[in-house]
């Protein structure tokens, strides 16, 4: 039951993307509260360390200002976070918002893609001077790479 109720959302997703529907449109198509965004020029090279996805789940669900968990190593503007495996970007970091494999907060994503007609690379440094403006409180944290993550 579980992967044909997943089955039917992925289709209700690309389904609203075929009918012209913005992204903004797509995702409220989404019921669940959480997105990985993961684009089709990126393939996973080993298994999902499901504990890490389910431990980001649940600090989403406790910080409201986080916006997303980024798998992806860029190191540059990254300062110590709480979280294990993860630096938190800087405030005034560049391309901050990054349309790469993450975890997001749904409401916080179509706050980022909502009223904004962008294509995927005008949207990351548009959102990424959003973040750095208008949301300043928000937060951002991307995988580092080491023996404990």
């Amino acid at each position: 039951v579980e992967n044909k109720e997943m089955e039917d959302k992925i289709a209700a997703c690309k389904q609203a993307l075929l009918e012209g529907k913005t992204f903004a449109e797509a995702l409220k198509e989404i019921k669940s509260n959480y997105v990985l965004l993961m684009l089709d020029d990126l393939f996973l090279y080993d298994f999902v360390q499901t504990s890490k996805v389910l431990e980001n789940l649940k600090a989403l669900e406790e910080n409201q200002n986080i916006v997303n968990f980024t798998y992806w190593p860029i190191l540059n503007d990254t300062e110590e976070s709480i979280y294990s495996g993860f630096k938190k970007r800087k405030k005034d970091a560049k391309y901050k918002v990054a349309a790469i494999i993450a975890l997001w907060n749904k409401k916080q994503f179509l706050k980022y893609v909502e009223g904004y007609k962008e294509n995927i690379w005008e949207f990351e440094p548009n959102a990424t001077n959003r973040s750095n403006t208008i949301y300043k409180n928000d937060e951002f944290f991307l995988h580092i790479l080491d023996k404990k993550s």
